[in-house]
């Protein structure tokens, strides 16, 4: 595709994604104006968005649980988790809470990030919190955060540093 074929596709696609749903079909056939190869180029990048929108939707309630139910309070920090104490929450998302934490038992000195999934999550929560803490064990890179440990609570929450 040359660039000013992918210019006149981008502008349709933009121009069709301004336009209600209902009514997409019929303003690309008309932007079109015939042009049957540059229709099935902008209803091909329609489709793949309206696969994508969907997708994340999906994937973004599946993984958001009910903050009322789910999320442990902030009143967590201050509280110890393993060998690590809670100092205060530094990010919340839809796979759990994490805290700025310092090590407590005497052994030597660290602050970490410690990550903690919601209470009451679906196994497939579970194991994708487990999928997780697996990819992160072997990465090294200064842009990703290494996992130092992982495991549960004394009340069986699933965590991570």
């Amino acid at each position: 595709m040359t660039p000013e074929r992918w210019e006149q596709v981008s502008k349709i696609l933009a121009d069709a994604l301004d336009q209600p749903a209902a009514e997409r079909a019929a303003f690309v056939v008309a932007a079109c104006a015939g042009d049957s190869e540059l229709r099935i180029d902008v209803e091909s990048l329609l489709s793949q968005q309206a696969d994508a929108q969907a997708f994340f939707e999906s994937f973004a309630d599946d993984l958001t649980p009910d903050t009322k139910t789910h999320m442990p309070a902030p009143s967590l920090a201050g509280s110890d988790v393993g060998p690590y104490r809670l100092i205060e929450e530094i990010g919340r998302g839809g796979m759990g809470v994490v805290y700025r934490a310092s090590r407590n038992d005497g052994t030597f000195e660290q602050e970490v990030a410690l990550k903690l999934l919601p209470t009451g999550v679906s196994e497939d929560h579970l194991q994708r919190f487990a999928a997780e803490r697996q990819i992160l064990a072997p990465l090294q890179h200064p842009n990703i955060a290494r996992l130092l440990d992982g495991g549960v609570t004394a009340d069986g929450t699933p965590r991570m540093c």
